[in-house]
């Protein structure tokens, strides 16, 4: 069962082979389990690029972005996206 990836840190998302890394701004490196998940949550600034992007689409992959107080602030769903049930969970 896939799950939801709550991310709270700064940094800069990028694609290291088929895989997804956030690189923060202190030097830590974290390894996103990316087909064990179906959602990214994003509370903080990040970075990212189109490549980044390309492989959110290819495993059908959301992110949502919220500001520091919490506000809906937008979205990318992948093309392949055809279930609205995330965006009427996420209004609820």
């Amino acid at each position: 069962m896939k799950k939801v990836f709550y991310l709270y840190k700064s940094g800069e998302f990028l694609r290291k082979d088929y895989s997804l890394v956030l690189q923060e701004k202190n030097g830590n490196i974290t390894y996103i389990p990316i087909e064990q998940i179906n959602l990214i949550i994003c509370f903080n600034d990040i970075t990212l690029n189109k490549r980044v992007l390309g492989i959110l689409n290819t495993y059908s992959i959301s992110i949502f972005f919220f500001n520091y107080y919490g506000d809906y602030i937008g979205r990318f769903t992948p093309k392949k996206y055809s279930d609205g049930k995330i965006i009427v969970n996420q209004v609820n």
